[in-house]
């Protein structure tokens, strides 16, 4: 008897999702479900950006950098603007060996601001845990290389991590009228 109703149990619940379909946005619209990824990597994305532009103000601001002579890279590009890629290469090579290998996990990630006659970049950015703000700054010497010439850090204000959505939480925030 207890076998009997275990079967139908089962039987019963099979039907029930065969009948009405899954739950999971996915089974239903697969093409819906995508879109709503895209849109939610777009979404995180820019609360990244927007985290990273607050952090790079606060360091802006600590270190009086004019931002009229800089134009700011990210250090994901392959190419920084106004430079070719083989000095592009040479740059980020200098900025990986004299920051990012001395950054703490959970820092922020450096923004990269190239000063707008090519001949210094500056790399910015902030600690997570002190709000400390790190500046380096490059200059390319005689023989065409790019070459730390100063670092400096200065307490700046406490920025939290990003804090966006999960996706599932835009997924039901996207649906709801």
């Amino acid at each position: 008897m207890k076998k009997r109703k275990n079967i139908l149990a089962v039987t019963v619940l099979s039907a029930v999702a065969l009948f009405y379909g899954y739950s999971n946005l996915e089974a239903k619209d697969p093409h819906a479900a995508q879109e709503i990824q895209q849109k939610w990597e777009v979404y995180a994305q820019n609360e990244i950006k927007k985290k990273l532009l607050e952090t790079y103000a606060d360091a802006i601001q600590e270190f009086n950098l004019d931002e009229s002579q800089y134009t700011y890279n990210s250090l994901r590009d392959e190419e920084f603007k106004g430079l070719g890629k083989n000095d592009s290469v040479l740059l980020y090579n200098e900025v990986f060996k004299n920051v990012i290998k001395e950054q703490k996990q959970g820092d922020f990630e450096p923004g990269l601001f190239l000063k707008n006659d090519l001949s210094e970049a500056v790399v910015l950015y902030k600690e997570l845990e002190s709000g400390t703000n790190h500046m380096y700054v490059f200059k390319l010497n005689d023989k065409d290389q790019w070459a730390l010439v100063d670092d400096d850090s200065k307490k700046g204000k406490k920025v939290e991590k990003v804090q966006y959505k999960s996706l599932k939480q835009f997924t039901a925030d996207t649906l709801t009228p």
